[in-house]
């Protein structure tokens, strides 16, 4: 019931199945499933459906933690050597962005010259966040039709 009721594909089924849950199981004593209730906005698929993450998805999130330690830490990682490599990932982490930082000063996007939303987009997004976007653009813009409307008197 629990597992229906995390991955409810709409907020009428999230909050049924909390209700039926809540009843059936006396969880009003529950502080810590209560609490979890309670912050659903912002960890329940239902209720983010309308939210840009930037192509990350909850799987994607813990990718990315694993992949910023990747190189860094193991499982037989001991914790004082831990802290030391959790310093050299940051350290790794920031000459990378400083990297894209450089990269998106010092260069323009190529863009289309038919869309002036990719030359606003190229001013104010990183360069990795532009690729993004534009492969997304291209992606809907190539899925357009249109239809030519005359003016009957």
């Amino acid at each position: 019931m629990h597992r229906k009721w995390v991955n409810s594909e709409t907020i009428e089924q999230f909050e049924a199945t909390w209700e039926d849950m809540r009843i059936r199981y006396e969880l009003e004593s529950n502080c810590w499933i209560s609490d979890m209730y309670n912050q659903r906005i912002h960890w329940a698929k239902p209720f983010l459906k309308d939210i840009f993450f930037a192509g990350m998805t909850t799987s994607g999130q813990s990718e990315g933690i694993n992949s910023f330690f990747n190189g860094f830490v193991n499982s037989r990682t001991m914790l004082n050597e831990f802290v030391v490599q959790y310093d050299k990932a940051v350290e790794s982490r920031r000459a990378t962005e400083e990297d894209e930082d450089f990269k998106t000063m010092n260069s323009r996007p190529v863009l289309s010259p038919v869309h002036p939303i990719e030359a606003k987009t190229g001013r104010f997004y990183t360069r990795k966040m532009f690729d993004i976007f534009k492969k997304e653009w291209t992606e809907a813009i190539t899925n357009l039709t249109h239809e030519t409307l005359t003016k009957t008197t």
